[in-house]
């Protein structure tokens, strides 16, 4: 309050020296204008001169005692700005500095994660391209100490199929002629028979002249007794004759059954449509060649499976290239932290200078020979990349 009161006096007395200037100076030139001489003129002008001079001192002098009681009264409101602002901006940087690490070690476990999985997947990727190619070497079996592969085996079946149809064609052929053959031999039984029962009528009939010559011969008394004596032989061999004519005939009655039986079997499987066999053959040949094509359906998506295996690979290659962001990210957060730390040592020191000297243009020059200390160790090193696409990858 002091001080301002003093101001205002110094204003009022700077005023009233600056009218009594005026108007020694206006009064004076009116004298020397009139002609009443000169020495009251000129000292009236002189009078001015002084009254002026002291004015312009008394401002000059209570600006000065102004600006002086304004720093003094300043200097501390500005060393407590300056203390307020360093911890102000330490507990922030402290918080920050808190986030960037935890960021860098979140960073640091994902990117070891994520690498771990992409190799894992590399690895079961080259398995599995492994397992494909040796399907398709079994499929296409390159080497025949191996074994047969499906496509042998359908050609096989093939064959052999091909091979059974053509020799139930033969034996349905042979078939035919057993039939013939039989159909001759019943022929020849009936012609046995024939000759058996004319076997037959002839022991009858020896039979019967046997008879008729034992009654002449008993007719003949002791004369024909001999020749009774041989037709009685006759008649007994007549009989055993026809005895064994019987026999034959059942026997051949025989042979003639199972001949027809033998037939009926053989003409049954003659009998089967030869058309039946082709149309099988057919449909297995189809199966065959259904076969076929699925083998090869099967090494065109193995060969397939391998190329992506391959893609998978690559890419899993080039992703584990793209996490270089990892180090990017981590200069980039290491750059802030280093800003951070600039920072707040700017904020200490203006606090220092605060406190020793409140003058703002000595701050400023502060500030500004802190830049220029300090600004070309901000960002230094630092990679500059913004984009992970191919071909912008910078190393580092």
């Amino acid at each position: 309050m002091a001080a301002d009161f003093h101001v205002r006096n110094a204003v009022r007395w700077r005023a009233g020296l600056t009218l009594l200037t005026g108007a020694c100076l206006g009064y004076g030139l009116a004298l020397l204008f009139l002609g009443t001489g000169w020495l009251w003129p000129v000292l009236l002008i002189f009078a001015a001169v002084v009254a002026g001079w002291l004015a312009v001192y008394g401002s000059v002098r209570a600006a000065e005692s102004h600006e002086a009681q304004i720093v003094a009264r300043g200097t501390p409101g500005m060393a407590d700005f300056c203390s307020g602002l360093n911890r102000t901006v330490g507990a922030e940087l402290f918080a920050i500095d808190e986030e960037i690490a935890r960021t860098q070690a979140l960073l640091r476990d994902s990117v070891a994660l994520l690498t771990g999985g992409l190799q894992a997947i590399a690895t079961q990727s080259g398995v599995q391209q492994g397992i494909v190619r040796a399907v398709l070497d079994r499929a296409e079996n390159t080497d025949e100490a191996k074994g047969a592969n499906v496509r042998n085996f359908a050609q096989d079946v093939g064959k052999m199929m091909s091979d059974f149809v053509d020799l139930l064609v033969q034996v349905s052929v042979q078939s035919l002629t057993t039939v013939r053959n039989i159909d001759d031999m019943v022929e020849q039984t009936e012609a046995i028979f024939a000759a058996v029962d004319e076997v037959q009528g002839l022991a009858k009939k020896t039979n019967l002249l046997a008879l008729n010559a034992s009654i002449e011969a008993a007719r003949a008394g002791e004369a024909g007794k001999g020749f009774g004596v041989v037709a009685d032989e006759v008649r007994k061999l007549a009989q055993i004759s026809e005895t064994i004519n019987a026999r034959i005939r059942e026997r051949v009655i025989g042979a003639k059954e199972s001949i027809d039986r033998v037939r009926e079997t053989v003409a049954g499987m003659a009998s089967r449509d030869i058309n039946e066999c082709i149309g099988a053959k057919a449909q297995v040949q189809d199966l065959l060649n259904s076969v076929e094509k699925i083998n090869h359906e099967f090494t065109d998506h193995a060969a397939d499976m391998g190329g992506v295996a391959q893609h998978i690979e690559q890419a899993v290659g080039d992703s584990i290239r793209s996490l270089q962001f990892e180090d990017i990210v981590r200069q980039a957060l290491d750059d802030a932290r280093l800003r951070g730390e600039l920072l707040r040592q700017l904020a200490s020191e203006l606090q220092q200078a605060a406190a020793q000297s409140a003058d703002p243009e000595e701050l400023l020059v502060l500030m500004q020979r802190f830049r220029e200390t300090h600004g070309e160790k901000v960002g230094r090193g630092i990679v500059s990349q913004t984009s992970m696409d191919a071909g912008s990858v910078q190393l580092f």
